[in-house]
């Protein structure tokens, strides 16, 4: 993987995170009136907002989207849901905290 691929997956993700807060905010004022439902909302958003990215990316790619990109975009919206939680400081400091684990057992 390139730095350049890694830095555009980072700005994506990034613009994904802040759509699901947007979308959810709104929705949060329209139909949500309890807070317990917010997280569900944020995941059930943050999937569809991520598999609409993917296959928007596929269709501009002329490339199909198999089962593998399906799983890899599942879970992608919970990346996606975790930042829009708990906010990118958490999100990217876990990611490097756990790349710091698996290099240095390897």
């Amino acid at each position: 993987m390139s730095i350049e691929f890694l830095t555009n997956l980072a700005a994506v993700a990034g613009v994904c995170i802040v759509a699901v807060n947007i979308i959810v905010e709104v929705l949060k004022s329209i139909w949500l009136k309890a807070e317990t439902s917010r997280p569900l909302a944020v995941v059930v958003v943050s999937e569809i907002v991520v598999f609409f990215v993917v296959y928007a990316y596929c269709v501009l790619e002329n490339a199909s989207f198999s089962l593998m990109l399906g799983a890899g975009t599942f879970f992608g919206g919970f990346f996606v849901a975790y930042g829009a939680m708990f906010g990118y400081e958490k999100l990217y400091g876990e990611l490097i905290k756990s790349l710091e684990k698996f290099l240095t057992r390897n």
